[in-house]
């Protein structure tokens, strides 16, 4: 029944042929003209099914080929981003920068040594002034 209500839906030239050979045949025939109707309509419906299901995966692999694609071209911009686009200019920058950074900081300790210098000589000239002048012989002088 199935069949015959596919094949009316559709008005199909197989309903016609149908229709025609059940007329012409007795019970019998008319069962297996249904059981082969039957059997092309549930072969036609496998085929159906299989395409859809084949267009359902194709669907799906052509999402995630987009989204990967998507990944690969976020990824591609970062780097695009990030490249250094003249290699010796940014060298030369980068020495530049390290070359300052380094001579102010050996201009800083040098600052500190001469200062931590000084106040030593400073401490040590007291040290010997008080000492000269607290002697009160020549032979604490020796």
């Amino acid at each position: 029944m199935l069949v015959l209500h596919m094949l009316k839906k559709h008005k199909t030239s197989a309903y016609t042929q149908y229709k025609r050979k059940m007329s012409d045949q007795k019970i019998p025939e008319q069962i297996e003209v249904l059981l082969r109707c039957d059997q092309q309509l549930l072969f036609i419906q496998d085929v159906l099914q299989r395409s859809e299901i084949s267009n359902s995966l194709q669907c799906e692999l052509q999402e995630q080929m987009r989204s990967q694609w998507q990944k690969h071209e976020n990824k591609r911009q970062k780097i695009q981003q990030e490249k250094i686009p003249n290699l010796a200019e940014f060298t030369t920058e980068q020495y530049a920068i390290c070359d300052r950074h380094l001579r102010d900081s050996i201009s800083i300790y040098i600052s500190k040594i001469a200062h931590c210098i000084d106040s030593h000589r400073e401490r040590v000239s007291q040290k010997i002034r008080t000492e000269l002048f607290s002697v009160t012989s020549e032979d604490a002088l020796k």
